[in-house]
């Protein structure tokens, strides 16, 4: 299917109305990039060194982090995969890929950085599922496949997040079916602002200080960024709206 181009929230929920939701439920995974550019490669295939195996790199980044990572954790994981999960999440690159099954998670990765570049939001359905009765090591996957991981994380149950694992991550994932909405560099503010009305922001997405701090920064600035004073004055009645409602 060619590239569809959406402008606000309400254009991507038609999309999802006519041609995805059709489906049954959690048959499309979605992933927001925010550089249309950029292509569905895992950060360890986009890695640069000097060793001729990206197995043996990736092998050893994950040791490494396993021996640094124990005295901070109260629960162990349980097996490579939920390691590589681990690992994933707090930063390493691995030969995992991040999607979701909420596609305004989707929309909100695809707006919130690189504000002078298009962005893009990736759909995807039809890739195997990982069973991990059969592939008991990720690092001897021979074909990309999805993997639903248990949500052992808060900010993965938050993201509502699932994985690609990719038998070469040097590779773009091309298998399955894909579709591609692109989104043009001047409507990321009104949609990062929009999602924010709808609960969906640095806040709520990423569990804990980080993201609380991250929250507060981040509509400072869209407010900073808003020039017409119409739009500003609804913006902040609809959060003192919002502020009195929680209050009862």
């Amino acid at each position: 299917m060619a590239d569809v181009t959406v402008r606000n929230l309400p254009e991507l929920h038609s999309l999802l109305c006519e041609r995805y939701y059709t489906w049954r439920r959690g048959a499309w995974v979605f992933r927001g990039h925010s550089n249309a550019g950029y292509q569905l490669i895992p950060s360890v295939g986009r890695l640069r060194h000097t060793s001729r195996s990206y197995d043996k790199v990736e092998a050893s980044l994950l040791a490494m982090f396993r021996r640094g990572a124990v005295i901070h954790l109260a629960t162990q994981p349980r097996n490579n995969w939920e390691w590589l999960a681990l690992a994933q999440h707090h930063g390493l690159p691995t030969r995992l890929l991040d999607w979701t099954k909420n596609p305004l998670v989707a929309l909100y990765f695809a707006c919130r950085e690189n504000k002078s570049q298009d962005a893009a939001i990736y759909f995807a359905n039809s890739l195997p599922t990982a069973d991990l009765s059969k592939n008991t090591d990720p690092f001897d996957v021979s074909e990309d496949k999805m993997w639903i991981p248990a949500h052992m994380t808060d900010r993965l149950a938050a993201q509502n997040g699932v994985f690609s694992i990719h038998a070469n991550p040097m590779v773009p994932l091309t298998k399955g079916v894909f579709h591609r909405v692109i989104i043009k560099t001047e409507n990321k503010r009104e949609i990062l602002s929009t999602l924010s009305r709808y609960g969906v922001h640095s806040g709520s997405l990423f569990p804990g200080l980080d993201g609380v701090s991250k929250y507060i920064e981040d509509e400072h600035f869209l407010l900073r960024e808003i020039k017409d004073v119409e739009t500003l004055k609804k913006v902040f009645k609809e959060e003192l709206l919002r502020r009195k409602n929680l209050l009862g």
